[in-house]
C-alpha cells in the first residue's frame, strides 16, 4: 500500500510543490525519464549479451566439424567478422538510445506541443549525427 504522505495531492507532496513551483515537477520528471532509460540501456545490454553468447558458445561446435585447415580458417574468420558487426550494430543501438534518452529529458512533454509542433516529448532525430559520420 502506497505512504499517503508521498501521495499526488497529499499534503507534504503540495507543500513541495507550492515552494518549489514547477521545479519539482520538471525535476520529478526528468527522473523518471532517466531511470527509463536506464531501464531501456539494462534491458539492451542483456539482449546483446545474450546474443553474443549464444554465438561464442556455437564456435566450438563449429571449429569441430571443420574437415581442414581452410575450413577452421573460414569458420573462425566468419566468427569476427560477424563479432565485429554484431559490437558495431550494438554501439549503434546504445547510441540511439542515449540520444533519446538525452531528447527526451531535454523537452519537457508539457511544452513539446508549444513551439516546437510535435504532439510527443521527443525531440527530432533529424539533428543526430550517425556513427558513420563522426569518423
Amino acid at each position: 500500500m502506497a505512504d499517503k504522505h508521498f501521495e499526488q495531492g497529499s499534503e507534504p507532496m503540495h507543500g513541495l510543490n507550492a515552494a518549489w513551483g514547477d521545479g519539482f515537477a520538471a525535476a520529478s520528471e526528468a527522473y523518471q525519464n532517466w531511470l527509463a532509460s536506464c531501464a531501456a540501456c539494462s534491458a539492451e545490454g542483456a539482449r546483446f549479451l545474450s546474443q553474443r553468447l549464444q554465438r561464442d558458445f556455437e564456435l566450438p561446435a563449429r571449429l569441430a566439424s571443420c574437415s581442414s585447415p581452410t575450413d577452421v580458417v573460414r569458420v573462425q574468420s566468419e566468427f569476427v567478422q560477424q563479432m565485429v558487426t554484431d559490437y558495431v550494430e550494438e554501439a549503434r543501438r546504445m547510441q540511439s538510445l542515449m540520444y533519446d534518452s538525452m531528447a527526451n529529458g531535454l523537452e519537457p512533454k508539457d511544452h513539446a506541443q508549444a513551439g516546437s509542433g510535435r504532439s510527443t516529448g521527443q525531440a527530432s532525430r533529424t539533428s543526430q549525427p550517425s556513427v558513420d559520420q563522426a569518423h
